[in-house]
This record gives C-alpha cells, sequence and structure tokens, in this order.
C-alpha cells in the first residue's frame, strides 16, 4: 500500500447564511450520507448492498436524477476486490442509461496515495476544483482497467487526458470515501450555478448594483495590518500588486474583503482613497510612508470628541455629504425642523442657497450651520462605532458638546443658539480678532501698559487661550488695528472675521443670553464633559443661562480644558467642525507631553467631505479606536482575492540537537509572529546557546545548567540526572537545553520514553512507580523532588502485600501510615 500524508480544510456554512453575508460559494452540499458495511467476509472486503444503500440514500436526499451526476470521486482502493464492489454500486445507482451523458469516474488517490483520515476531504477539494474550473483532470498511472470492471455499453468513462466538463449550472459531482473499518461515506457537490437560491441570490444583487444611484463615486478606505512592521510593509507591497489593473467595482470589493473579512492586527496602516479606481496608488503611497515614518502601532485609547468654534465655514458645507448619506441628511433635516420651529432662519434652505456665503458670515445663521452639521458629523461617526469616552467645545461648539454628551437636548440647544447669535450680532458687530504667537502673561502684561497710556484700549482684550504660547486678542477693529502694531516681537495672523468674539466689552450680550435663556432645561451628561468656559470637567445641570453667557462673553480656556482631558487619560482627540482649527493645537498638546496618542481632523473646506470622515476613522482604527466595519461598509460584504498573510519566516530549532546532515544549520519553519511585549518560547533568529535560551520546554532556563544542578546536593539530584539523560537521548538533544520546571507533557517523546523512564527509576530506587507519575503534567524537578523525599517514597506491590497479610499485628499509627503511603500513590 502507497501512503501518503496530507491535511485538507473546508470552511462549512449554511446556504441561507453564506448568501445573506455574500460569502464566495466554491460548491453546495445537496446531500450527504453515511452507513457502515457491518459483518463482511474480512477487513479489506467492502459490502456492496451497504455502499448501494448509501449512493441511493445520498441521491434521493441530493434531488436529483441518476443521470444529473456527470462526475464520480471514486474511494478508489486499487485492490482487485474493492474496486470492482465500488463500480457495482456506482453502476447500480448511477448507470442509468448509456445514453444519458457521461459521468466521469476518478480517484485521487493515484496523485497522493492512501492519506488515511485525510482522504475524504483530499478528494473533496479535488472535486472543488473540478466543478470550479468545468474540467476533469486525468486520471494518471493507469494503463488498464480491473479485469472485473466493463464500461462497455456503459455512460461511465475514466478520462486519460484532460476533459472539458459540462455546463456550470449542470454540473453536479458525487464523493466517495471508506473507511478501513467499515463506515462509508458519500456526499453530492453541485456547482453554485445550479443551484436556484444562489442564482437568484446573485441576480438580486447585480440588480441591486445596477440601480444604486450615482453618487460621483464613493470614497473608499481600506484597513491593512499585520503582527510587526515588516510583516505590515510585506502586506502593504503584496496587497498594491494584487489591485494593479483591478476594475473599480474590484476595488471596492477588495477594501471590504480587508475590512471585514480579515483579521485586524496591532500594527496597522488605514489607506483611504476618493475614488476607487485611486486606491492602488494610495496603497503604493502608504507603502512609501511605511518606509519613511514607520507603522501606527494601536494601543487602547480612551477618545475624546473636540468641536470646533465659529471659523472654517464655506459655502454649502456637509451638503454633498448630505446628498451621498442619508444619516446625516436625516440628522441635519431634524435640525432644521428644530431651528426654524424656535422661531430661526431655515437651515437646508440657505445652506443650498446662493446666498450661502453671505448667510455663513452672519454669527446668527452660522452658528445654527456649524452646531447642526457638527452633530450630524458625530452621528455619522458614532453609526460607524467611534464612541467618545469625553467631550469638549471651543467656544459654540460647547453647544454641539453639550447636545452630545446628552446634556442639552435639540430643542434646548436651539434655543441656546438663537440667543447666543443675537445677542453677538448684535454686540460684537464690528470687531476683529489676531492670533499671537506668545504666552498668555506676556501679552496681557502688554496690554495692561497700553490700557494705562490708552483707556479706550481695554475694550481689546485676551478672548482665548488655544496652547501654550499661543492666544488670540479680540476687540473693536479699530482699538485692535492700533494694538497690532506694538506686538512686533511676535507673530501675528488676523483671523477672517467682522466679530470681536470674547472680548472685553461684551457684558451687555451676556446679559441678553442670560435674560432669554432663564428658563432653559437641562440634565446630567451620559459622557464626560469638559468645559471651555471653566478650563475643567462640568455636570451637565450646571448648563444653565449663566454659563452660557459665560461661554459668550468670558475669554475661551481651550488649554486648561485639553490639560484636564489628559488628566482624565484622553489620548487620542477627533475635532469635528467645517474645517481643522484645532488639530494642530491638540497635536503640539501631545507632543509637549511626550504622550504617545493621535489627534485627527474631520472636514475640510471644499474637500471631497466623505473621503475626509473615512480617513478620519481610519485614522483612529490605526490609533487602536474600535470602529464598526459592517456600518462602514454595510451588506453583504464582498470579496476580493486578497494576498494571504505575509508569514515572518524564522529559525525553530531547539538549541543542543544535531543539525540535520546536509541542511548546514536549523531548518526555516513559518511561524507567527508573537505578540506585541511577548517572546516566543519556540522562536528565535538564531539557534540559541543553553544559556540564552528560556521560557519553552526545550529551553533551559537563563543562568541554569539542569545538568550540573542535577549533580548537586539536591536530595533529588540523582533522580533528576536520571530523568535528564533518559528524556534528552529521546529527543536527541543536550541535557542543559531541557527546562527543568516545564511540564512533562510538552516534551517532544511519545509514552514508550515514559515507560522506560519508568523501569529505569524503578530499577534505581527499588520502588514502583505509576505511569501516570511521569506523564500527567508534572515537571523533571517536581517528579525528582516527591521520588526523592522520604515521606514520598512508594511502596512496592510485594511490600503492600506482606502489609496487609499481618495486618492485625500492625498498631494503629503503622496502619495510617500504610494508607498514607497507598493514598500518595493515587495522587500522582
Amino acid at each position: 500500500m502507497v501512503r501518503g500524508e496530507g491535511l485538507g480544510v473546508v470552511a462549512l456554512k449554511r446556504l441561507s447564511d453564506a448568501l445573506a453575508d455574500g460569502d464566495p460559494i466554491e460548491a453546495v452540499v445537496l446531500a450527504t450520507a453515511t452507513n457502515q458495511d457491518g459483518r463482511t467476509n474480512g477487513l479489506t472486503a467492502p459490502s456492496p448492498v451497504a455502499q448501494s444503500l448509501l449512493l441511493s440514500g445520498a441521491l434521493k436526499a441530493s434531488g436529483l436524477a441518476p443521470s444529473d451526476i456527470t462526475f464520480v470521486e471514486t474511494h478508489g482502493t486499487g485492490t482487485p476486490l474493492g474496486d470492482p464492489i465500488e463500480f457495482s454500486a456506482l453502476r447500480d445507482v448511477y448507470g442509468a442509461t448509456a445514453e444519458d451523458p457521461i459521468c466521469w469516474l476518478g480517484s485521487v488517490k493515484a496523485n497522493l496515495g492512501h492519506l488515511e483520515f485525510a482522504a475524504g476531504i483530499a478528494s473533496v477539494l479535488k472535486t472543488l476544483g473540478a466543478l470550479k474550473h468545468g474540467t476533469v483532470p486525468p486520471q494518471i498511472n493507469i494503463d488498464a482497467l480491473n479485469p472485473r470492471i466493463d464500461l462497455t455499453g456503459q455512460r461511465f468513462a475514466i478520462a486519460r487526458q484532460e476533459e472539458s466538463w459540462t455546463d456550470s449550472a449542470r454540473r453536479y459531482a458525487a464523493v466517495s470515501s471508506f473507511g478501513f473499518g467499515g463506515t462509508n461515506a458519500h456526499a453530492i457537490l453541485a456547482h453554485p450555478d445550479a443551484v436556484p437560491a444562489v442564482r437568484q441570490a446573485r441576480t438580486a444583487a447585480e440588480t441591486a448594483r445596477r440601480h444604486a444611484p450615482d453618487t460621483g463615486g464613493p470614497a473608499v478606505l481600506m484597513p491593512l495590518s499585520a503582527r510587526s512592521p515588516e510583516a505590515l510593509a510585506a502586506h502593504v507591497d503584496r496587497t498594491a500588486r494584487a489591485l494593479e489593473g483591478a476594475p473599480a467595482v474590484a476595488l471596492t470589493a477588495a477594501a471590504s474583503t480587508a475590512a471585514r473579512r480579515r483579521a485586524h492586527h496591532p500594527v496597522r496602516v488605514a489607506v483611504t482613497a476618493e475614488l476607487p479606481e485611486d486606491l492602488p496608488a494610495a496603497v503604493r503611497r502608504a507603502g512609501e510612508r511605511l518606509a519613511t515614518t514607520g507603522p501606527q502601532r494601536a494601543g487602547r485609547p480612551r477618545l475624546a470628541f473636540v468641536y470646533s468654534g465659529q471659523s472654517g465655514q464655506w459655502p454649502r458645507m456637509g451638503m454633498r455629504l448630505a446628498d451621498r448619506d442619508p444619516l446625516v441628511a436625516g440628522e441635519l433635516a431634524r435640525w432644521d425642523e428644530a431651528t426654524t420651529r424656535a422661531g430661526g432662519p431655515p437651515l437646508l434652505e440657505t445652506l443650498r442657497g446662493p446666498d450661502s456665503a453671505r448667510a455663513l458670515k452672519d454669527t446668527r445663521f452660522a452658528q445654527i450651520g456649524i452646531v447642526a452639521l457638527q452633530l450630524a458629523v458625530t452621528a455619522r461617526l458614532r453609526a460607524w462605532g467611534l464612541t467618545p469616552d469625553a467631550v469638549t467645545g471651543h467656544s459654540v461648539g460647547e453647544v454641539a458638546a453639550a447636545v452630545a454628551a446628552g446634556s442639552l437636548g435639540r430643542t434646548e440647544a436651539a434655543q441656546v443658539l438663537l440667543a447666543r447669535g443675537e445677542a453677538l450680532h448684535r454686540h460684537a458687530t464690528g470687531g476683529a480678532m489676531l492670533a499671537v504667537r506668545a504666552g498668555a502673561p506676556e501679552v496681557q502684561a502688554l496690554l495692561d501698559r497700553l490700557t494705562e497710556r490708552d483707556a479706550s484700549l481695554a475694550t481689546v482684550g485676551i478672548a482665548a487661550l488655544n496652547a501654550p504660547g499661543t492666544v488670540v486678542l479680540s476687540g473693536p477693529a479699530s482699538r485692535l488695528a492700533a494694538v497690532q502694531p506694538l506686538l512686533h516681537p511676535w507673530r501675528t495672523t488676523p483671523l477672517e472675521t467682522d466679530y470681536a468674539f470674547h472680548s472685553p466689552g461684551l457684558g451687555p450680550a451676556a446679559e441678553e443670553i442670560r435674560s432669554a435663556l432663564g428658563g432653559l432645561r437641562t440634565k446630567g451628561e451620559d459622557i464626560a464633559l469638559f468645559s471651555t468656559t471653566t478650563g475643567g470637567r462640568v455636570d451637565g445641570r450646571s448648563l444653565d443661562a449663566e454659563h452660557w453667557a459665560a461661554n459668550a462673553a468670558r475669554p475661551v480656556r481651550f488649554t486648561e480644558a485639553v490639560d484636564t482631558l489628559f488628566d482624565a487619560g484622553v489620548t487620542a482627540f477627533v475635532e469635528i467642525g467645517p474645517h481643522p482649527a484645532l488639530t494642530s493645537h491638540l497635536r503640539r498638546a501631545l507632543r509637549d507631553r511626550g504622550v504617545d496618542g493621535v489627534a485627527v481632523s474631520t472636514l475640510r473646506s471644499e474637500r471631497h467631505e466623505a473621503a475626509c470622515l473615512w480617513r478620519a476613522a481610519g485614522d483612529l482604527w490605526e490609533a487602536g479606536c474600535d470602529v464598526n466595519w459592517e456600518a462602514l461598509h454595510p451588506g453583504p460584504p464582498d470579496t476580493f482575492p486578497l494576498a494571504t498573510y505575509p508569514w515572518q519566516r524564522r529559525a525553530h530549532w531547539i538549541p543542543g540537537t544535531r543539525s540535520p546532515a546536509g541542511t548546514g544549520g536549523p531548518p526555516q519553519t513559518a511561524v507567527a509572529e508573537s505578540p506585541p511585549g511577548q517572546a516566543s518560547p519556540f522562536s528565535a533568529t538564531a539557534p540559541p546557546s543553553p544559556a540564552a535560551a528560556h521560557d519553552g520546554p526545550g529551553a533551559a532556563h537563563a543562568h541554569e545548567d539542569p545538568a550540573h544542578e542535577a549533580h548537586g546536593d539536591d536530595p533529588g539530584a540523582r533522580v533528576l540526572a536520571l530523568l535528564l539523560e533518559t528524556v534528552a537521548e529521546a529527543m536527541e538533544v543536550d541535557p542543559g537545553a531541557l527546562s527543568v520546571d516545564h511540564p512533562t507533557r510538552d516534551f517532544d517523546v511519545d509514552s514508550v520514553v515514559f515507560v522506560e523512564l519508568k523501569s529505569r527509576l524503578e530499577n534505581e530506587l527499588g520502588t514502583a512507580i505509576p505511569l501516570t507519575a511521569l506523564t500527567e503534567g508534572a515537571s523533571l524537578r517536581e517528579i525528582a523532588r516527591r521520588l526523592a523525599l522520604p515521606e514520598r517514597r512508594l511502596t512496592s506491590n510485594d511490600e503492600a502485600r506482606a502489609a496487609l497479610e499481618r495486618i492485625d499485628e500492625l498498631s494503629e499509627a503503622e496502619v495510617a501510615e500504610l494508607l498514607s503511603t497507598l493514598e500518595n500513590r493515587e495522587e500522582w
């Protein structure tokens, strides 16, 4: 008998689930059957009756006719008796008539030999390949048929060369596998195209794809990850090559496959493209970036949503996103309803209209538009699984933060925005703002000196503290223009606004807001809320009229709020607003504190809004934030044949062993990278010395020499030496390469070695030792200790018999000692 070795794996899934999940289906199992030969003339003599019953039962369960089966992968033992009996059963069940379509016969055993437990799966894998490619492979090494098999006048044939199979819609095959002990198994498989349910599902999917609205091409996000930087670099390179030349629909499927059908490892890079056809180039750029900057290693960050103030707004902002994202559109529509009901301007009509740019310069509309868009983006991020641990907002952004935290409802937020906008439009118009690259104490000292000389300059003051060494000044335009030349030691940048937000002269605005919001309803926060009005964490119930008056009139204490967020453990920030205004400050804060974190923005002025959001989600995923990939890639996940994982090849060799002849060194095997921060006990880049290897059953503890230790003064030294010598000899390793503290079951030895060890120990120690004492997990050191201790000395069978014969002569203490000794034997 020509034996072979092998292993095969297929993934089985209920057809309805596979269709619902959009899984690639290689074949459909229509029916299976098993039975037993029962008693026959001999161990190698199969039962023709049992085989016929097996095949007919499977055929009946499949609902097919005998003529539908056009390929049978036989068990094919190659024996004079087995093959004719198997053919006889096939002829009885599938023979039909000679006029029926040809039914091809084959057996993979001619290629692989007898695989024993893997014989059946090998036959299934061969049949899957034939079904997929529509080709019957030739049967090799066949010169003449068994004389007891006659194909004359039969529909059966054996392929002597590669043969074209039938159309996929009529492609059915049967597979047989018979066990040595008489167990028989038979399966009937179909090409997916031959199954009506599969055809209907594919037609429905194609129809839905054809009728999908044209949104100008959706952005794509492809997450790529590995267990090490080297593996990630290889993975990105393989992926770039796999994507070359693929059509746009396949590239979208590739991104979905990477997101939903691949494990997400800790070393990551997220690749975003505005259009699917841009994805291959984006992946190549990601590879180039990895080569220079290295990858992001995901952690477990605490995430904060940071809402920007009134800045960066642009005409029709968010409208393209709303056109292609129903969730965003729905959230904006609800804000439109809430603000118009409260007496405010129509949100969507204004944003989409020709006067959008002019309206967004008016703070009465700009504040509403910015907060509504911020909270629509928040809804999208949350739907993607990005849930904040904390929120904060800069100036008017604190209204959005309060809604996100659950402290304000949409109706209450609309009241705050309308009151705030009206008061600031009335009292802050005609102003200007100026960013100054200098510390707050130095700038305030200069302003104090200027005010002493000219009291009218008291209307100019610090409006915001955005970062250490960066402040914003605000005041009437003419007064700020008079101050600006005196700031020449520092870099200054005028802000694009006609309002003096947060300037010293806004006391009347604060009073109006306080009066308008006297009955404001608030509630406790669901998410930690950090205020830039107070500089620290606040209780949502305290966000009353007084708070919002201060929010509009007092300086923005953004730096303090960020510091308290750091103190709360936040290391990941996402700025939510129409254009980045705070991200650079957050990144600088991370650098200044030496925190390994991330700060990302969402939307950008006049940029592809969906791509910006996907990029933000990808950046946060890189840092380790949880992302709901089913929400990012909804519906049945598409499939694309991405490259397999790039295993990093490492030497796998037990120190002290003899290198195989002719190899010139240890063999190379593929092993998975160890998790970050963990060493693999069985892998190294080179064969380590016994002193350097540790933490594995085939490695000695560092700074220890077990062989030397075994001959020391330890009571179990002689026993330990004997244990080491016997196990090392069986494993063909040096005794110094073995760990005396690893369980014996981890050693690569079989039970025969332990039987020999048991015999040698019993001869040496003159006592009986149960085999389980050596095989049930104790370490060599523990076994030696137990055997060597006097109180653990085991009683031999002869000693036990002799003691039992004179048990009446023993004292109670001697009987107790005997029972204790016998119980100790069981403890092994």
